[in-house]
């Protein structure tokens, strides 16, 4: 099995294990606040960054292993980081 095979599986099994959750995944879901728009950010008249957390690549492997994407994440929303893409995979 190749790479993209392997993600592919163990996302598979990842999703059977939430499915049996969905119910109580829903209900947690409907109590989050709604988080800024994407569409909004990307369509401002003002120059916008989208930054980007990465802790690997499937092509290229570790980049940054030990990364803490929510810190990340606060460190690029508090420089100015108008959205941020947050790869899992």
């Amino acid at each position: 099995m190749g790479t993209l095979g392997a993600i592919v599986a163990e996302a598979e099994r990842r999703v059977s294990v939430l499915e049996m959750r969905r119910e109580e995944l829903h209900h947690a879901c409907a109590e989050l606040p709604t988080g800024p728009s994407l569409e909004s950010a990307l369509r401002s008249a003002n120059v916008a960054l989208l930054a980007e957390v990465k802790r690997r690549s499937p092509s290229k492997g570790a980049i940054a292993a030990g990364l803490d994407a929510v810190e990340q994440s606060m460190a690029y929303k508090s420089g100015g980081a108008a959205a941020l893409s947050i790869l899992t995979e």
